[in-house]
């Protein structure tokens, strides 16, 4: 390239630029939508029922039925766990205080061609907002049925809408279940809560705050659980289904100290804490004992409670001789004041230990009893002690304890009732402490052993499944949830019965339980029996996934042709003197914002509610600034963001919808189009076409952000520079497949341009070393190619001819023809 001689010459615009390109070739733009007039607005409606006013009505909520309370038109319902709100029976009487009364009659239980009944979530104009809901109407909201009559009901057309409400319900009357009097055991005390017979769930419908009752409801007498001795109260609080909150001070829960006072003369049949004798044959001291009894439960050496005591001997005793001696079992820490008192245990010193067998094999410490077998149960008439030369020795039942610590004797026939139980059982000193032992048992009764993989079947919309996967919709997941178990009761195989039999539980994904699966998440469904033992898969998956809110257009966009060539479409949004919002109020226009589910049906942000309740949608203009409508011509950004956590939880929130307002001049019998591919670009200007030419075939491009995304402005009527020149031939002969060889690239210093002031890696470096390459530019006298200098009229001529010359059909040129210019000697 020449270098320019007169730095005063005029510069050269990205207008000027295009419209020295010859041809016109549109932009195909972004895909928008069409209205299809899906979108309603329903009013009250008029025609058949206008005036009809409800003579009887009947709903039903499980196995309840009748006419609920009355709110202004709406009827009223409490939540209630599982039960279903359905309108049974509607009488309407069509034209009331006429002389006659036509009635119009619905029996909802039955099918009847001569109308149709839908639910809706209601929206805040009281009428349906949403998709129909197909499913059971358990939780709270705000609902509305649509009665529509048919064809040949007499009253085609007519419409009438029947509204009501499930309210959360109130805790104020909630229970605290479980031991409120318990004895200190070093483990958190577990409680359940209820409501009129039916359980809540900590997590999901109520969250549940201990406090000690020596001071108030703060949190300087909070406790994260019920663990040590003292007076403890609860503060409930509703969450979901459920309002209100109870502080259950007539419900205190009392764990007492461990008292441990207890003499070897001491003798009961079930004594609070029991300790066991202890049985050894060694010469050294024991350093334990075998666990310990607290209220009937058996704690193990393992155990908590068990760490937190320790056992000694007298200091004058000396362990020497086979005899019995007293151990003193007391608190290990001093300062624990949940435990007090000294318990006196018995230790034997025998001369050899027992072998405890069963059925030939060393004695196992768990035992099972499945009633329903015939044989292979656990009976203590089996168990075998021997001395080391394997005479039998006479073994003794000390006790047999079931779950609740009570005492049970063979006369209660405990192998015969599911449960789990602790037996003792001892070989008692021979004369001279020769031989003796003691075994402790965990004994689990079982009515029968069920394989759940053979026997227990989860169906989910009436198909067999092995787990449940799922978009979020707002219903409860668990509607369509069936379990059905197989199992032995009284001698018989038949279907189980939940509750009675074996439990189904739910639990999110922090494991909390809860009573339905209705937002977005994964959760566990776990089947447990205390009366059967379970084998297989007992638990199953549940996937909830969030719903995906697609690629979101408008249907006020309008489609044009781009330029007068008449090829191509482009989309824009006509401007509008009273403009656009996001919903329509008063004379402004809303965006008409929607996106296309799976089934490509038009789900509307505003009409169906999504705008509301789920997304936050923002407009802004191209200089970042938000606005509440969109009344002048230029690039918007329609932004979405879920409005709270739970629509954060359940929606995939839509990426960012640009539009570009401009005014609509389309006048198709006077072959007038718009140019609407950038908002500083009018279809009048005079290089309208040709703006679209250079961009359609990736010559020039308007002006991007950080992120290289357009902002749909060209900057019309703005400078180039050499570097941006530079661009624009290399974009010319790369269009028309006229370049052959990219120029050297270095990874350390990008393209070797030739010139000391180019950054190798700068947006411009590529085009440059490849123009300075064939001989399309050269730079100034002192190396420098300056290629952020604005580019002057006479250097872009010049830029046009060596490329012309280069690739194009060139001829020499008649210099006379500057002789019109008064600036030609220049």
């Amino acid at each position: 390239m020449t270098a320019c001689r007169n730095k005063a010459s005029r510069a050269v615009t990205a207008a000027l630029v295009g419209v020295l390109s010859v041809g016109a070739v549109p932009m195909v733009a972004m895909a928008a939508g069409v209205n299809d007039g899906a979108s309603l607005m329903f009013t009250q409606p008029d025609g058949a029922f206008a005036n009809a006013s409800i003579d009887a009505i009947t709903f039903s909520q499980g196995d309840w039925s009748g006419t609920p309370t009355l709110d202004g038109d709406v009827y009223q319902f409490d939540y209630e766990r599982n039960q279903p709100v359905s309108l049974r029976a509607l009488q309407l009487d069509v034209a009331p205080g006429a002389d006659s009364h036509p009635d119009f009659t619905v029996d909802a239980t039955e099918e009847d061609a001569s109308y149709d009944i839908q639910y809706f979530n209601r929206g805040a104009n009281g009428y349906e907002e949403g998709d129909e809901l197909t499913g059971d109407i358990i939780n709270v909201g705000e609902y509305v049925i649509k009665i529509t009559a048919l064809e040949g009901s007499g009253y085609e057309g007519g419409v009438y809408y029947v509204r009501f409400d499930i309210n959360q319900v109130d805790i104020s009357d909630i229970k605290l279940e479980g031991e409120l009097d318990t004895t200190y055991d070093a483990e958190p005390k577990e409680f359940t809560f209820s409501l009129n017979g039916e359980p809540l769930y900590v997590g999901s419908d109520i969250d549940v705050q201990w406090y000690r009752t020596t001071g108030d409801t703060s949190k300087d007498y909070e406790v994260d659980s019920v663990v040590d001795a003292g007076n403890y109260k609860v503060l409930i609080t509703g969450k979901g289904n459920y309002t209100g909150s109870a502080d259950l001070n007539d419900q205190l829960v009392t764990v007492k100290k461990l008292e441990l006072g207890h003499n070897v003369n001491f003798i009961a049949n079930n004594p609070s804490v029991y300790i066991p004798e202890i049985y050894s044959d060694s010469s050294s001291k024991p350093s334990g004992f075998d666990g310990l009894f607290i209220d009937g439960t058996f704690y193990g050496a393992d155990s908590n409670i068990a760490k937190e005591l320790t056992a000694s001997f007298d200091d004058d005793v000396v362990w020497y001789d086979n005899a019995r001696y007293v151990y003193n079992v007391t608190k290990a820490d001093p300062d624990n004041e949940n435990i007090d008192g000294t318990y006196e245990m018995n230790a034997s010193k025998v001369g050899q230990l027992v072998k405890w067998s069963y059925e030939g094999k060393a004695l196992d410490n768990y035992q099972e009893i499945i009633v329903s077998a015939k044989e292979g149960n656990f009976t203590d008439e089996k168990i075998v002690a021997t001395d080391a030369r394997g005479n039998k020795q006479t073994v003794t039942k000390i006790a047999v304890y079931d779950s609740e610590g009570d005492v049970k004797t063979n006369d209660d026939a405990w192998w015969n009732n599911p449960g789990t139980y602790t037996a003792i059982y001892r070989v008692n000193p021979t004369d001279g402490y020769a031989v003796g032992g003691q075994v402790i048992l965990t004994v689990r009764v079982y009515a029968d052993a069920v394989n759940a993989d053979a026997n227990a079947v989860v169906t989910y919309n009436n198909k067999v499944v092995t787990s449940v996967a799922t978009t979020y919709d707002g219903t409860d997941v668990l509607d369509d949830i069936t379990l059905t178990v197989k199992g032995v009761k009284n001698g018989s195989e038949t279907t189980l019965v939940e509750g009675d039999d074996y439990t189904v539980s739910y639990y999110d994904a922090d494991g909390n339980q809860v009573s339905e699966v209705i937002n977005a998440g994964t959760y566990t469904m776990r089947l447990t029996s205390s009366t059967y033992k379970l084998s297989g898969t007992t638990e199953m998956t549940i996937t909830v996934s969030p719903l995906t809110i697609g690629s979101v257009s408008s249907d006020k966009l309008m489609t044009t042709t781009f330029d007068k060539v008449g090829v191509g479409n482009y989309d824009y949004l006509p401007w509008d003197e009273d403009g656009y919002a996001v919903a329509p109020e008063g004379d402004v226009n809303g965006l008409g914002l929607f996106y296309l589910d799976e089934d490509d049906n038009k789900v509307w942000l505003v009409t169906d509610g999504l705008a509301n309740d789920v997304v936050r949608v923002t407009i802004t203009d191209a200089a970042g600034n938000e606005v509440d409508k969109i009344v002048d011509e230029g690039v918007y950004t329609i932004s979405f963001e879920a409005r709270n956590a739970d629509a954060e939880n359940n929606y995939v929130m839509p990426g960012d919808l640009k539009i570009t307002c401009v005014q609509n001049y389309n006048d198709f019998e006077n072959d007038v189009h718009n140019h609407t591919l950038f908002s500083d670009v009018r279809w009048d200007s005079y290089f309208a076409d040709q703006v679209a030419f250079v961009s359609a075939n990736t010559i020039m491009s308007g002006y991007k952000d950080t992120n290289g995304v357009s902002t749909g402005v060209f900057g019309a009527t703005n400078n180039l520079t050499r570097g941006e020149v530079a661009v624009v031939l290399y974009n010319m002969a790369a269009r028309d497949g006229k370049v052959e060889t990219d120029p050297v690239y270095n990874e350390i210093f990008g393209y070797e341009t030739g010139f000391e002031d180019c950054n190798g890696k700068a947006f411009y470096a590529k085009s440059v070393a490849w123009c300075r390459q064939l001989g399309l530019v050269e730079g100034y006298v002192d190396g420098t190619f300056r290629p952020d200098q604005f580019v002057t009229r006479q250097e872009f001529a010049t830029m046009l001819k060596n490329y012309e010359q280069l690739f194009g059909d060139y001829s020499a040129a008649d210099e006379s023809v500057l002789d019109k210019f008064s600036d030609a000697s220049e």
